[in-house]
């Protein structure tokens, strides 16, 4: 089998997906870590290979794929065993519908750096001023969005996001509490979220795919 490459950084949820998506298989690969606080996403070398900019990046053999959530269903379709989307058409859509939530609704809102360029480019008047209203606004709407979640999955949960087994639903749900926490965010009004991250984490895939576990994580990182 060809040698499997993740480029990533180490506290990207993107990258964070995918880890856990191949400790749940027990594939072997390595890491060749991206540092985006340096920017090195964006250097010549990186690009040349990967122009869109972007991590995580998978790369088998000469294939290279990005985009965590394409990444995750080649996975599944390559290596099926256990299934992150499952073969049920019923329960594969309840799956698809929380992943679309996370990735579309709240993984946009945890790229500040992004969502601030953007935004700030566009207003005039106190930096400072707009940057703290920014920042308000986007826990704002993680709140909010979180909140939904948390009652959609009320609907269709089990032990884990959707029903008793790990899926891609977890698979996602896990690095998107962990970046809104990190952003201040309060997680007390969804229990039911926080009470399958926390089984999760129970799971040695999960722990082993954690930031904090990488060997580039800075010591005592979260």
């Amino acid at each position: 089998m060809s040698e499997i490459i993740l480029h990533g950084f180490w506290r990207s949820s993107s990258s964070h997906r995918v880890r856990i998506a191949l400790a749940l298989k027990g594939i072997p690969y390595r890491r060749k870590p991206v540092h985006l606080g340096r920017r090195e996403q964006l250097s010549t070398a990186f690009l040349a290979a990967h122009p869109a900019g972007q991590v995580p990046v998978l790369q088998v053999g000469g294939l290279r794929l990005s985009q965590s959530v394409a990444i995750l269903q080649f996975l599944d379709l390559r290596w099926p065993t256990p299934r992150l989307f499952p073969e049920d058409p019923v329960q594969a859509a309840r799956v698809w519908e929380v992943v679309e939530r996370v990735n579309s609704f709240i993984q946009p809102l945890q790229l500040p750096g992004t969502v601030r360029r953007h935004l700030l480019s566009h207003l005039s008047g106190d930096p400072e001023e707009h940057a703290a209203g920014v920042g308000r606004f986007i826990r704002a709407q993680l709140a909010d969005s979180l909140a939904r979640l948390e009652r959609h999955v009320g609907t269709v949960g089990g032990a884990f996001s959707v029903g008793n087994a790990v899926t891609a639903a977890d698979v996602v749900l896990v690095p998107q509490l962990d970046g809104a926490e990190r952003m201040g965010v309060d997680l007390a009004g969804v229990p039911s979220l926080c009470a399958i991250r926390d089984r999760c984490l129970g799971l040695e895939a999960f722990q082993r795919a954690a930031p904090a576990a990488q060997a580039e994580a800075p010591a005592g990182a979260p």
